[in-house]
């Protein structure tokens, strides 16, 4: 299975950035002391640069589908452990990790926002970048709830 992601804004995304940049305008506009107008300012351009830069939401190049992003990070030692457990049963195994990012293992996890499945893979530390050391797994939700957790 072969999956590509890329990142767009979500709803949330451009609620917050159109938010501050009408309400930075709004003050600006407003005929307010000088300070109201520099506060203004300092709503509006983050506002405006939020609007052009802050996308948090993955959509899949093929289907179209919206994914949120989920990673965790594992010790390299427990590499033969977890991609046994991916490819068998993966709620069979303890998820418990030390979330520090120079483990040496990294599962990438993304998160259906319409169907109940969830797209991951493992990636393995070699310096200066994570390497695929996997291929794409599928599973449903419930089957990976304790590792999105």
């Amino acid at each position: 299975m072969e999956k590509e992601f890329i990142r767009v804004r979500s709803v949330r995304d451009i609620t917050l950035s159109l938010a501050l940049l009408i309400i930075g305008v709004v003050l600006v506009i407003l005929p307010t002391s000088v300070s109201v107008n520099i506060f203004g300012c300092c709503l509006a351009v983050p506002g405006a640069l939020l609007l052009l830069f802050m996308k948090t939401d993955y959509k899949d190049t093929v289907t179209g589908e919206r994914f949120s992003r989920i990673i965790k990070y594992f010790p390299a030692s427990r590499k033969a452990e977890i991609m046994a457990a991916l490819k068998g049963n993966p709620s069979d195994i303890s998820w418990e990790n030390l979330n520090s990012a120079n483990d040496g293992l990294m599962i990438d996890m993304y998160n259906s926002k319409s169907e109940d499945k969830v797209c991951l893979r493992v990636m393995e530390f070699i310096p200066y970048s994570y390497v695929p050391c996997s291929d794409w797994f599928l599973f449903s939700a419930d089957k990976v709830s304790r590792l999105m957790k």
